[in-house]
């Protein structure tokens, strides 16, 4: 999607591919991607299998990895590392991710985003704050990566809204499932 705004271009840069079947789907999923947008692409799997199937379609591209958890943080990196890509990890807390990204750090993996489990609107704004002020105030540099939020409301509206919200405070990626125009126009407009 792609709108003029006050004279500027504005429109959607990235396109979230996340897993839902086999490892099979999800390749050809990623084969579609490449064949149908230039798009910038995030990868969500904690399947680091899967993963490396859709990487070897998209490599060139340099997809961002999301789903790097404790589970899986080992096998996450050495693919990270391999292919030269971006890692996002994922925790349940500030702690969790402040862990899993010094370990990903010292495993070698220098581009990170981080992504927390944000819940409602108003938990997801109180826990950004957290973030962004450790990392900035307290100069806690495990939390000084880019954050990827991620919506979790069904409603539409509250979507379009939780998205708002989140590009206003601190998310460097937001990823919605809405792609309407109605949906999207807002979420733009307040980047």
């Amino acid at each position: 999607l792609k709108f003029l705004r006050s004279g500027k271009g504005v429109g959607v840069e990235m396109i979230a591919l996340e897993q839902k079947g086999d490892a099979k789907s999800f390749r050809a999923a990623a084969e579609i991607v490449r064949d149908r947008t230039a798009l910038a692409v995030v990868l969500m799997s904690t399947d680091p299998a899967a993963l490396a199937g859709a990487l070897e379609v998209l490599a060139e591209r340099k997809p961002l990895l999301c789903g790097a958890t404790k589970a899986n943080l080992d096998e996450m990196v050495q693919l990270a590392k391999k292919h030269g890509v971006p890692l996002a990890v994922r925790g349940e807390s500030l702690e969790e991710l402040a862990d899993l990204a010094s370990k990903a750090k010292q495993g070698g993996v220098e581009d990170l985003v981080l992504v927390p489990q944000l819940g409602s609107t108003g938990e997801g704004l109180s826990l950004l704050t957290q973030l962004r002020r450790l990392a900035l105030e307290k100069n806690f540099r495990p939390l000084g990566y880019p954050v990827l939020a991620i919506t979790t409301s069904d409603d539409p509206v509250q979507e379009s809204l939780q998205a708002t919200v989140y590009v206003c405070k601190y998310a460097s990626i937001v990823v919605m499932r809405g792609r309407e125009a109605w949906q999207v126009l807002p979420v733009l407009t307040a980047r």
